[in-house]
């Protein structure tokens, strides 16, 4: 039986869903998993209800704390790695950041032994300091085999020394039919929030932080309040991941009387019952390695605003399967999303698009099935 070892600093997100489907998938086809990530005390909702589905597909779950960068933590947690591979036979090393590849390699150096180390990239965060750049490439370097998602992210490793024979494009995908198959009652769903079947609900689906820029959200909200022909709401779904962030948002809705307007979900289950309630996704992201939450709105036919940055340009394609939005000028978005509103038959074309390219380019089954593919090669 094959012993895989995945080591990952977080569990949350659109990284910490496609984790916990990948572990669960090699779980169910005969694979031995074991998981490790931090795991801190006050991190994310969403964090504790990944491990307790992997809990229930037997996945092992250990705690090391390679969240964190300081020396004295790393080298202990090192340590602890140590213990746990000199004492499991395992096959294969499958890392989800830069720190626990370094943190892999070095245990591999100590115990001796010869086990490849897969790691895959999501993304970097916003205002990265150099010094932790140059840690982490020097890091990923390190790795066997490297996977990324998207052209911008696997550009900047081979920007910054990964050789190109060692990274491959795997993009995230997404379950289209467990998106569809929680269509269900419109009315219903918009009845629960007191939106009424008259209203233009718009949507964005993000965990509350700066990088996900909400802020413009409520920008593009207010710009639409003052049109008298319909009403307009915002549904924000997502968990509470920056309080003071949140505060200033709060702070927000209140100065510009938006209350009456603005739906906060915090984290939920299940995401796809609001996307099918509404009718417009805003997704006015900062920084992306892919945007998984662009692939859920297309997959259930809803019109997509987004930035075009870093990792959103391996799906949008402005005036064809979305319509792209500046990250600062709300007036601009407000005034595009009236004008497709004005027309059935563009939301229809913009929908079918951006439907069918999700079907043919991130569908979830052919992700889990090209890594099955890396396991063996590499074991």
């Amino acid at each position: 039986m094959n012993k895989i070892l995945t080591i990952t600093p977080s569990l949350y997100g659109g990284a910490g869903n496609f984790i916990t489907s990948l572990l669960c998938f090699t779980q169910n086809i005969g694979y031995k998993n074991t998981l490790i990530s931090s795991r801190l005390k006050n991190q994310y909702i969403d964090w504790t209800n990944y491990i307790d589905i992997l809990k229930k597909e037997g996945v092992k779950n250990l705690q090391l704390d390679f969240f964190h960068r300081e020396s004295s933590i790393f080298w202990i947690n090192c340590e602890k790695l140590v213990d746990i591979i000199k004492t499991n036979d395992f096959s294969l090393i499958h890392t989800h950041s830069a720190l626990p590849t370094l943190a892999a390699r070095i245990a591999l150096e100590i115990t001796k032994k010869t086990i490849p180390i897969l790691t895959t990239f999501y993304s970097f965060g916003l205002d990265r300091p150099k010094w932790m750049d140059f840690e982490d490439y020097y890091s990923f370097d390190k790795a066997d085999r490297i996977t990324t998602i998207s052209n911008y992210c696997k550009d900047l490793l081979f920007k910054n020394g990964i050789p190109e024979s060692k990274i491959e494009l795997i993009p995230i995908g997404i379950d289209i039919d467990e998106i569809e198959a929680n269509k269900g009652n419109r009315h219903k769903t918009r009845s629960k929030i007191s939106v009424s079947d008259k209203d233009i609900l718009l949507i964005q689906v993000a965990a509350i932080e700066p990088r996900k820029n909400q802020t413009m959200s409520l920008k593009i909200l207010e710009c639409l309040k003052g049109e008298k022909d319909r009403k307009y709401k915002l549904i924000l779904v997502g968990d509470k991941k920056d309080d003071f962030y949140f505060q200033e948002m709060k702070n927000y809705i209140e100065k510009k009387n938006l209350w009456d307007d603005v739906i906060f979900t915090g984290l939920v289950d299940n995401s796809y019952k609001y996307l099918f309630a509404s009718d417009i996704f805003i997704f006015p992201t900062l920084s992306e390695g892919l945007g998984l939450a662009i692939l859920e709105a297309m997959a259930a036919k809803i019109p997509v605003f987004s930035t075009y940055i870093e990792g959103t340009k391996d799906i949008l394609i402005d005036e064809v399967n979305s319509k792209v939005i500046s990250i600062d000028n709300p007036m601009e978005a407000a005034d595009s999303i009236l004008d497709l509103l004005k027309s059935r038959d563009t939301i229809d074309k913009f929908c079918t698009n951006a439907y069918n390219i999700v079907h043919d380019k991130f569908v979830i089954s052919r992700t889990l099935q090209r890594y099955m593919q890396i396991y063996m090669e590499l074991i």
